[in-house]
């Protein structure tokens, strides 16, 4: 007899001073019985992965048990768990990451320890493999972002407002920048590896999804109200960042399906 759920997922939404720099805490775990696979979104975001028991499989890259950096989030990305799999890992708002480890990836990286907290990721990586259970899982991540998450270099404010604006839909205005375009887009470069006009096509995405999620209106409107000229522009958008049509991510998120 299947698992009705063989992922069982634990998320946890900082607040206080965690929650300008972490946008969730996360503990995942394959049942015994079955493998799973899930798509993680792109975001702009980016995090750390904690794998703790088996070696699982990103876009098809396998990684061994270990810490594994996350790159800025540009599409989808495909995670294949091996039945009996255990996962942890933190989730940082856009630009954050870089502004931890001082460096971006272009792709999912198995981290090699060269500064200090670098070796105590990896001594956290030794104490979420050593917990029982996800709530333990949970409070260790917690309490180590309490004591270890500091900024090597601050976010611009520029850059800061900027996504603002971008995850609120507002767009930027060049009339309220307080640097040049030209100097913005450096800093988008450096601190994410994306143009501002990337950021807001791949951040529209995720607004879709959501109202993918919680609407049931006909998909024409949904694409209207997200700002794409119309049905199918929405759909080449989506398809090309979730790596799915509209469509099909409604049918996968109300559960019809499983991919």
């Amino acid at each position: 007899m299947a698992d009705a759920n063989p992922l069982q997922l634990s998320l946890y939404h900082p607040r206080g001073c965690l929650s300008a720099s972490v946008q969730a805490l996360w503990v995942a775990s394959a049942s015994e019985s079955h493998a799973v696979e899930a798509w993680l979104p792109g975001d702009i975001g980016s995090g750390i992965v904690f794998n703790l028991t088996n070696t699982i499989a990103i876009n098809q890259q396998p990684f061994e048990t270990g810490v594994i950096l996350q790159p800025v989030s540009k599409d989808s990305a495909l995670l294949a768990m091996p039945a009996g799999s255990v996962m942890a890992g933190m989730r940082f708002h856009p630009a954050v990451g870089y502004g931890v480890m001082n460096r971006l990836c272009d792709t999912p990286t198995p981290l090699v320890a060269n500064t200090v907290f670098e070796h105590a990721l990896l001594s956290l990586f030794k104490q979420l493999s050593a917990s029982t259970g996800p709530y333990a899982k949970m409070n260790s991540l917690y309490r180590w972002l309490k004591i270890h998450l500091r900024f090597s270099e601050q976010i611009p404010p520029s850059l800061a407002s900027a996504l603002n604006a971008l995850s609120l839909a507002e767009g930027l205005n060049p009339d309220t920048l307080t640097i040049s375009q030209r100097q913005l887009e450096r800093q988008f470069q450096r601190w994410l590896g994306v143009t501002p006009k990337q950021a807001a096509r791949i951040l529209r995405v995720k607004r879709t999804r959501e109202a993918l999620k919680q609407s049931h209106a006909p998909l024409v409107d949904i694409a209207l109200s997200q700002g794409f000229s119309d049905q199918a522009h929405m759909t080449r958008e989506f398809k090309q960042i979730a790596k799915v049509t509209p469509y099909g991510y409604v049918k996968r998120v109300r559960g019809r399906y499983s991919e």
